[in-house]
């Protein structure tokens, strides 16, 4: 039998459906973004949009290899293993999935920082991917390296949104709130290792975050119509 350390039991499948609203969102928020793209041919929006398309299939791969996960993985005396239908076709699957989950996650993160730093200088963008695909792949090993690199980018992205408030943009206070929870759910899968309730605790955190971009996008639709 293989050991996974994992998130509790009673928890499986809730966090898949937790992490459908994150796609749900970030696709509406890309596919948005890329329509205005559209009609305006502004960079801004085309990087904006791929940004959160790229968070989107991040999620949807999540989910996906969560679920084969858990419909092969069985608890014995509390312990979480895998059937041994399962341990031929786990390491290939869980590798690549968690691979492409991680590495869209960065990518999205990274655009979005990228495009709110205003950076087109093409050396910072190489050394920005160059960091995330070692990250995502160092990160197969040391599991907290990849929420760390993403809570970081996360810290970035709300301390603009942050000084966009206190200059009087009011929509900006919703991003701040918006990411703020998506950061504090980045934080808590850090230290998942002290107790597996923090899993809980940051996917709770996470669905929040991503419903209040829900509520944010519902209104700046209402707004343009």
């Amino acid at each position: 039998m293989m050991q996974f350390l994992l998130h509790p039991t009673w928890f499986y499948n809730i966090d898949s459906a937790f992490e459908v609203v994150s796609v749900i969102v970030t696709a509406a928020i890309a596919l948005y973004s890329l329509r205005i793209y559209s009609f305006t041919k502004e960079n801004r929006h085309k990087y904006f949009g791929l940004s959160f398309l790229a968070i989107s299939i991040a999620y949807l791969c999540k989910i996906l290899t969560n679920v084969v996960l858990y419909q092969k993985m069985q608890e014995v005396g509390g312990i979480v293993t895998v059937t041994k239908y399962a341990l031929h076709a786990l390491p290939i699957f869980s590798i690549f999935g968690l691979f492409s989950y991680r590495i869209f996650m960065l990518l999205g993160l990274a655009g979005i920082y990228l495009l709110l730093s205003q950076s087109r200088e093409r050396s910072h963008i190489v050394l920005i991917v160059y960091f995330i695909v070692i990250t995502t792949l160092f990160s197969g090993y040391a599991y907290f390296i990849f929420h760390m690199t993403a809570a970081l980018l996360l810290m970035y992205i709300v301390g603009f949104y942050y000084q966009r408030s206190r200059q009087g943009q009011g929509k900006s206070r919703s991003l701040v709130a918006a990411f703020s929870c998506i950061l504090i759910s980045q934080l808590a899968f850090i230290f998942i290792f002290l107790n597996s309730k923090l899993y809980v605790l940051g996917e709770s955190f996470q669905l929040l975050g991503f419903l209040i971009l829900l509520y944010e996008y519902y209104h700046l639709v209402l707004r343009r119509r």
